[in-house]
């Protein structure tokens, strides 16, 4: 019995925490600036993990859509596939950035570098985001928004340069052109791309929501009135 407690927490070591720690580790040096983390993230190895960090990043980035979901009380199992489901479009997302990055290198400025280490990088570039949580705070939210994007950017820069040694100017280049062509897809695309992942959040979430991110702000003011007056004393 012990034995096979023992060889079930082996198991889990190996196979979800080291694999978590592995990857935050990655990326607070991502965040560091440290050379060796992007060089590590355009191997193989270091990209899986790259990868997983994009992932839990887009987990902190759909807090706000899981502060929702709590507030509509929708269920454990299907609050946490919602949540899965949302991180999993973000770190799709990176992915087509690296890939449209990728493309701008071959095509505008002839050089041919793998899609394996770049989307290495990208994704190792998107650790800001894990404290994307953070941005749903008021006041300062937006502006700390904003600032990661900027951080961002800048390790997709540091981590073109440093990981596979495409010079700053093409680095940044690339990296522009790759961000305008998701722009252009998301003006091409993004309305219908839009609703058909609402339909599905809806649908993982098992129905419509009455508070949205829309009325988010609204619904929390309107609970902030009511305890007040709960609170007030009866004269």
């Amino acid at each position: 019995m012990i034995d096979s407690a023992a060889g079930w927490l082996l198991v889990l070591n190996r196979e979800l925490v080291a694999p978590l720690a592995g990857a935050l580790s990655l990326g607070l040096s991502a965040i560091a600036f440290d050379p060796a983390a992007f060089r590590a993230a355009a191997t193989p190895a270091g990209r899986d993990l790259a990868l997983l960090l994009a992932f839990l990043a887009g987990v902190s980035q759909a807090a706000g859509h899981g502060l929702v979901l709590f507030l509509n009380r929708v269920p454990l199992a299907r609050f946490a596939l919602s949540l899965v489901l949302m991180a999993s479009i973000y770190l799709a997302s990176a992915v087509v950035t690296a890939v449209t990055t990728t493309l701008a290198v071959d095509y505008a400025f002839r050089r041919e570098i793998a899609y394996g280490p770049v989307i290495g990088i990208i994704a190792l570039a998107q650790a800001p985001r894990l404290f994307g949580i953070l941005t749903l705070a008021p006041y300062f939210g937006e502006a700390l928004s904003r600032l990661l994007d900027v951080l961002v950017f800048g390790l997709i820069l540091f981590g073109l340069y440093h990981g596979i040694g495409i010079p700053v100017g093409i680095a940044a280049m690339a990296a522009l052109l790759g961000w305008a062509a998701i722009r252009l897809m998301s003006l091409l695309f993004g309305r219908p791309l839009g609703r058909a992942i609402e339909r599905l959040r809806h649908a993982v979430a098992g129905g419509s929501l009455t508070v949205t991110s829309q009325n988010l702000a609204e619904h929390l003011k309107g609970q902030a009135r009511k305890l007040t007056v709960g609170k007030r004393p009866r004269e």
